[in-house]
């Protein structure tokens, strides 16, 4: 934190774009919700909160109403505060250096202007549970924290080859399976199945099989599949089985598990053992 006056109620300034972006990253990383710098229509219609006019307030500039009214949607001090960096890298808002009519809430400026850093800042924008990874534009390659072969086998309990680890994370980015709560569900999951939890006719990742007879049917589970062949079917179930939404919505591996309409049971300690191995292998902040 660079900033010369930390008082509780002064932001924080002489934030880079990419220091933006990193602070976004680490933000959903230790939350498991989806934070990113809002795009410059975003910001404005925020700013705006349904208005018109220059200011969220009216027409003209009052110094009292940007430093302590609420827009009618409850944002504060998005008139000539700090400049906010936007998703695409422009900046919104006017700061306090600058004249009342760069203020406005149309105001704009490029990050290749002459701006001095104790009047650019960040606020952060936040999505709605179930986005589609496809919106989410800068943030989708910055939520998953770093992938190592060493930490998922930390995860999976076992070694992995290298053509192993490419499979695993081929279907990670198939599904985009990219923030870290979600990221040490899956593999939790995973390694579950890996211990023999697929042969529970309620696991959510056993194998499809088209056989209809029961005892066929669980003669086949049980048989021995390849990992690739594993890691593809995982991927696919946890998409259409919907496994995303519980994995959004919950914030502990116990909710996760309820949810799953999974029992209690040795099953439940070995996916717990395997959710603290995936905490370990990623941390919070990646």
């Amino acid at each position: 934190d660079p900033t010369a006056h930390r008082e509780p109620d002064q932001p924080v300034f002489g934030i880079s774009h990419g220091q933006a972006l990193e602070f976004c990253r680490r933000l959903a990383a230790r939350t498991g919700r989806y934070y990113e710098l809002p795009s410059e229509e975003q910001w404005e219609h925020a700013c705006r909160a349904g208005g018109t006019t220059p200011y969220s307030w009216g027409v003209a500039w009052s110094a009292s109403l940007a430093a302590d009214a609420a827009n009618p949607w409850g944002l504060r001090q998005m008139h000539g505060g700090l400049w906010e960096w936007c998703r695409g890298g422009g900046l919104r808002g006017g700061s306090w250096a600058d004249p009342v009519e760069r203020r406005q809430a149309s105001s704009r400026a490029e990050p290749s202007e002459p701006w001095h850093p104790s009047t650019v800042g960040l606020r952060v924008c936040c999505l709605p549970f179930g986005t589609p990874i496809q919106k989410l534009e800068a943030s989708r390659s910055q939520w998953r924290p770093p992938l190592s072969q060493a930490a998922c086998e930390l995860v999976l309990d076992q070694p992995l080859t290298e053509s192993q680890f490419e499979a695993l994370t081929g279907g990670l980015r198939r599904f985009q399976i990219r923030a870290a709560t979600r990221l040490r569900l899956f593999l939790s999951l995973l390694a579950d199945r890996m211990g023999g939890g697929f042969a529970d006719p309620r696991h959510p990742l056993r194998l499809r099989n088209p056989v209809v007879d029961p005892d066929i049917e669980a003669a086949f589970l049980m048989e021995d599949c390849g990992f690739e062949e594993l890691v593809g079917e995982a991927a696919f179930m946890w998409k259409d089985r919907g496994l995303w939404e519980p994995a959004d919505q919950v914030a502990t591996p116990e909710a996760f598990w309820a949810a799953l309409g999974l029992p209690q049971g040795e099953r439940w300690v070995a996916f717990h053992a395997a959710w603290n191995r995936a905490v370990s292998a990623f941390p919070d902040g990646g």
